[in-house]
């Protein structure tokens, strides 16, 4: 499927009903997220590689970037500064989405393997409280269903 996407990019075939059929059938195959674009990303392929990068302009989602910054930036002095004042926050300017298709596969192979090994001998599987730094102590263990990407409860 990934050679025909190519293929009908290679010989701009990609506006005929096929090439989103194709697509489509991709994207079920690879079992990839409802947010991968696999038409953009077959048209703007690098390479060999299957990714997309796209813009954010959700100010809500740039907003949690910002906070993610906020909350884990550390002011360090270090001698190259040379007495250089540092900064004292970071500002997020923009947000990008990168889709791959290649990096989503390893992913989901991965988290199989994981999700077999607790299944396996899910006696040395140990929930440890995770403190994030951000006032809340989340715990992180596998989910009801026993997925290995588990789930996280925290403390408001």
């Amino acid at each position: 499927l990934k050679g025909a996407l190519v293929a009908a990019k290679r010989l701009n075939a990609t506006e005929v009903p096929e090439f989103a059929l194709a697509a489509q059938k991709y994207k079920e195959v690879r079992k990839l997220p409802s947010g991968f674009d696999v038409e953009k990303m077959a048209l703007s392929r690098t390479g060999g590689k299957m990714v997309a990068k796209t813009s954010v302009s959700d100010a809500a989602l740039i907003l949690q970037f910002q906070q993610l910054l906020d909350l884990t930036y550390r002011k360090v002095y270090t001698r190259d500064r040379l007495g250089q004042p540092v900064p004292g926050r970071l500002q997020v300017l923009h947000v990008s989405q990168v889709t791959n298709a290649d990096i989503w596969g390893d992913y989901m192979a991965r988290r199989e393997a994981i999700r077999q090994e607790i299944e396996a001998d899910s006696k040395d599987f140990s929930v440890y409280p995770v403190d994030t730094g951000a006032g809340a102590a989340v715990t992180v263990s596998p989910g009801a269903d026993g997925d290995a990407d588990g789930a996280a409860a925290g403390a408001d």
